[in-house]
């Protein structure tokens, strides 16, 4: 009877799926959060604003594989539109981008998978798309980790311009 040779170390091809919920991408989660958080402060959001705002940026991520092409394209349509989901959508990447800045960049597929977990988060704590589950208790929860979101007085608001 013939041997058979053996094809490597017998190691698996099988690739585990990324866990977003690890520590590594926890601070680029709670950039894209507080993004949300700061225009829920000044305009109420729904969770399903929210929902919809990120099923949109991960579509536009999948079709440009760029994350600087996208914030591009969606702060030029803010610009023009001033709807509340443009300027949701960027506050989002506004808040991705200070984590890229602080902790490195991410890849593509990473940065949906860090708005994928965020959108499932959604749908665990929402109560309906109309609702605010979520929001709520996002903002506790950033209130324990020592973030606080808070409409900017008069003062700030020129600083910031």
């Amino acid at each position: 009877m013939a041997k058979r040779k053996s094809k490597g170390t017998g190691a698996s091809k099988i690739k585990m799926p990324t866990n977003y919920h690890d520590e590594e991408f926890v601070p680029y989660i709670i950039c894209a959060e507080t993004g949300v958080l700061k225009l829920d402060t000044t305009n109420p959001l729904t969770d399903g604003q929210v929902r919809d705002a990120l099923k949109i940026l991960i579509k536009s991520l999948k079709q440009t594989d760029n994350f600087y092409a996208v914030l591009t394209s969606m702060t030029s349509l803010q610009e023009s539109s001033k709807t509340i989901e443009a300027t949701l959508i960027l506050m989002i990447l506004e808040g991705l981008e200070e984590a890229f800045d602080d902790y490195g960049a991410l890849s593509t597929t990473d940065t949906i998978g860090i708005l994928k977990t965020v959108n499932q988060s959604i749908g665990k704590v929402t109560g309906g798309l109309e609702g605010r589950g979520y929001l709520t208790f996002m903002r506790g929860f950033m209130s324990k980790v020592g973030i606080e979101t808070r409409p900017l007085t008069v003062a700030e608001q020129k600083a910031a311009e």
